[in-house]
């Protein structure tokens, strides 16, 4: 009976180990849990990919960077992350920054730039640039909504690029 036991014992045991490796595995695949590149190849493979300038892997290493999924928590490579895929017409990207300068991280809160990367966001097909858009615009003056939208229009002119 004791001899049993001890099996029964030794299988739980064993199985429960095997379940937490499951998950340990997992979660360093997902980029959950905060390692080491070196450890987590996706994550070093995804930052080599931005740093080559590919805008997509910049705003996702940004977003990584701003949440702290993967890596340490740091808003403020986020926001270095998120510009360098704005000038490469990287809608969430830009959608982003105006949310850092709505909210105030990393840099002065101000609408006015705010509003100008929401208009940008949505000129470049993102709804949510939109919606941002009518939720701040209560909250400014009519001059700045006429300053926020020059801005925009001159940053289209300066980086937008023609559709193919």
């Amino acid at each position: 009976m004791q001899d049993t036991m001890t099996t029964l014992d030794r299988s739980a045991t064993s199985s429960r180990l095997l379940r937490l490796c499951l998950l340990l595995v997992l979660s360093m695949v997902s980029g959950c849990v905060d390692l080491p590149q070196r450890v987590n190849p996706y994550l070093h493979n995804l930052r080599a990919e931005a740093e080559k300038g590919d805008p997509e892997a910049q705003y996702r290493y940004g977003w990584r960077c701003q949440v702290g999924w993967g890596v340490k928590e740091n808003p403020r490579e986020a926001l270095w992350w998120y510009r360098q895929a704005s000038q490469k017409n990287h809608s969430l990207a830009i959608f982003r920054l105006g949310e850092f300068y709505r909210d105030g991280i990393e840099v002065h809160a101000d609408l006015v730039e705010a509003y100008k990367w929401f208009q940008v966001a949505e000129k470049g097909g993102l709804a949510w640039g939109a919606q941002a858009i009518e939720q701040i615009s209560p909250r400014m003056q009519p001059q700045e909504i006429k300053i926020a939208k020059e801005r925009a229009e001159e940053w289209l002119q300066k980086y937008q690029r023609p559709k193919k």
